[in-house]
């Protein structure tokens, strides 16, 4: 038999998020998304700002979800399975920088650093979002979608 009537080596499919994660990740792009539209587009119309509001609120839900579901979730959505030192994290550094760095199913070493970095980020910024004020007609912590002072 030639080389070329050889059977490709077979696949497949292994689930490596739950549903949950996957509707978050959905979630958290169309909210992060919605954000920069409104800030973008919706300057000096209240409209906008309620929305970006209600994101603003949508995103820190998420982020506190995608926290206590990285405790309490399956699998590969715990931190546990893909956070690790920043000692390991190096090594896997590099072991990709000299092309040689192991496969992972989810988050390599440094993917899981970054996705700590992308949760902390978010997380400030939805609580600096809570808090902020122009001292004229916008205060974050009105909670009334980004009217007036209460």
């Amino acid at each position: 038999m030639s080389n070329n009537d050889e059977k490709p080596p077979l696949t497949c499919y292994v689930p490596v998020w739950d549903w949950a994660v996957r509707l978050f990740h959905l979630a958290l792009i169309l909210a992060v998304a919605g954000l920069w539209y409104t800030v973008e587009f919706g300057t000096g119309l209240d409209f906008p700002m309620e929305w970006h509001a209600r994101l603003g609120y949508c995103v820190l839900g998420l982020v506190v979800f995608r926290l206590i579901w990285g405790v309490i979730g399956a699998g590969h959505a715990r931190f546990a399975s893909f956070m690790v030192s920043p000692v390991n994290a190096w090594r896997y550094g590099s072991a990709f920088l000299a092309k040689r760095q192991p496969r992972y199913a989810g988050h390599n070493p440094l993917g899981g650093w970054m996705v700590a970095a992308l949760l902390w980020t978010l997380l400030v910024q939805a609580i600096s979002g809570l808090f902020a004020t122009d001292d004229i007609l916008f205060d974050g912590r009105c909670g009334n979608g980004g009217r007036l002072h209460c």
